[in-house]
């Protein structure tokens, strides 16, 4: 049935009206209409491309179309530091980065080179730093700050922090921040969590869970998850901390 001006408009007006055989080239000012089932023929429908690394790789720009790239990072967590019990001060690795950005399709080459970052080495008296994922040369997410340790009282020691495409501040250890990363024992929404000084590690939302430390002989400290977690903290005479969980990009075409 036609869609007669000053007439109500009937449901039966979109039902087996869409052009299942449209194509890019004979259907631009068209109105996608419904099927039978309700839904609008797949045909009008831009399929998303997702493009997910936990290890370094190449990206490919998706020969579907797509006018949007929403990218997401998260770079490596930082390593625990280990000392021997006593007075010694141990911490947890700081979280990974996270940092996020929208790209015109049309702006970006054919591939782009990924690197992701890879989690911090458990540590001696200080944790390895995290690797920086990147996104081609033009979006990077920083590795989360290795763990210190100290023959006396000690703080914690932060991550770098981020959020979209700006330089930002270092993560909290006791407050959520939404996209920066966790300090040793620190919780985060986007970034990775802190590792545990002596119990449990942080908490993320989007990102790793921090890795526990631990206080007791041949308990090793736990590592950071995947992304972007830190590790946890070890200080006993036998074991060791935990290493930081490596970083992930997703590249989502629209």
């Amino acid at each position: 049935m036609a869609i007669i001006q000053d007439e109500n408009i009937l449901a039966e007006d979109f039902i087996n009206e869409s052009e299942k055989d449209a194509t890019p080239a004979n259907d631009e000012g068209r109105v996608a209409k419904l099927e039978d089932d309700g839904k609008i023929s797949p045909v009008f429908l831009q399929p998303i491309d997702v493009q997910e690394f936990t290890t370094s790789g190449t990206w490919t720009k998706p020969s579907n179309g797509g006018a949007r790239v929403f990218v997401q990072m998260w770079g490596g967590g930082g390593g625990g530091s280990h000392r021997t019990s006593g007075s010694n001060v141990v911490q947890g690795g700081g979280g990974g980065e996270y940092i996020a950005g929208w790209f015109s399709v049309d702006d970006l080459s054919a591939t782009e080179t990924v690197t992701v970052g890879a989690g911090g080495t458990a540590g001696g008296s200080s944790g390895g730093v995290g690797g920086n994922s990147l996104f081609g040369d033009l979006i990077t997410a920083n590795g989360g700050e290795g763990a210190t340790s100290s023959s006396g009282s000690g703080i914690a020691r932060r991550a770098g922090g981020g959020q979209f495409l700006l330089e930002g501040f270092y993560g909290s250890a006791t407050t959520p921040d939404a996209f920066y990363s966790g300090g040793s024992s620190g919780n985060s929404v986007h970034g990775g969590a802190g590792g545990g000084e002596s119990g449990a590690g942080g908490t993320s939302v989007f990102g790793g869970d921090g890795g526990a430390g631990s206080l007791t002989d041949s308990v090793n400290g736990e590592d950071g998850e995947v992304p972007a977690g830190g590790g946890g903290g070890h200080r006993a005479d036998v074991g060791i901390a935990g290493a930081g969980g490596g970083g992930k990009v997703i590249i989502t075409t629209y």
